[in-house]
């Protein structure tokens, strides 16, 4: 069975860049829950249709449906490994991996304060035809030159309540993986590379890196 990682952080984290980026340094795969239920909303399939009822809003996606997708990637790609991104979001998803003895080996925190997560998401423009979120403020599109648009859930009311959502579902399971004893946290401001070069340390000897932007006190 292969290498399997965990990236917890409020939305706006940056968790999908740094996801994408240690998995490749790792030669994993990047399950992205929130990119995959994305993909089928604008494909506009019953599994995103259901998933835009509770996105749109603000609301975690049902813990079976999400982990559905999970197990589904992982049972095909058991040897592979992986970075699960946007998954586990609460208890309930993260006892879900135990049961179906998904060996996790080390669960990244990148904390972000409030403030910097809603002047981040405020920024954020999205693109319906190639599906890729970015920070600029350009009409159209780099990639396909299709106009941008801003995500549904990066609306000012709706930050607020997707920051709400995670302080009472999702930060619980720092306390949960911290008792695992797999928990490593990160300061999640700064560069993209400097942020990368932190997460990169949290797979050395802890004892090695201490003051390096690393607690897993």
């Amino acid at each position: 069975m292969g290498r399997n990682f965990i990236l917890l952080g409020p939305p706006g984290s940056g968790k999908g860049t740094q996801a994408a980026m240690l998995a490749g340094s790792l030669n994993l795969l990047h399950i992205s829950t929130g990119e995959i239920l994305r993909g089928e909303i604008a494909k506009d399939s019953k599994l995103g249709r259901q998933a835009a009822v509770y996105m749109d809003k603000g609301d975690l996606v049902p813990d079976e449906v999400v982990f559905e997708i999970v197990e589904h990637v992982l049972g095909t790609n058991r040897k592979a490994g992986a970075v699960l991104d946007g998954f586990p979001r609460t208890r309930r998803q993260a006892e879900m991996l135990c049961e179906h003895e998904i060996a996790i080996e080390k669960v990244i925190y990148i904390s972000v304060p409030d403030e910097e997560i809603v002047r981040r998401l405020s920024k954020r423009h999205y693109c319906e035809k190639c599906n890729k979120v970015v920070t600029y403020d350009d009409e159209f599109c780099l990639v396909c030159h299709s106009p941008m648009t801003v995500r549904a859930d990066d609306k000012p009311d709706v930050i607020r309540k997707r920051l709400q959502v995670y302080h009472e579902l999702t930060e619980p399971l720092i306390a949960f993986y911290k008792e695992e004893g797999c928990l490593a946290k990160v300061n999640g401001v700064g560069t993209v590379a400097e942020i990368n070069r932190r997460m990169l340390a949290t797979l050395d000897n802890s004892d090695e890196n201490k003051g390096g932007g690393i607690d897993n006190t």
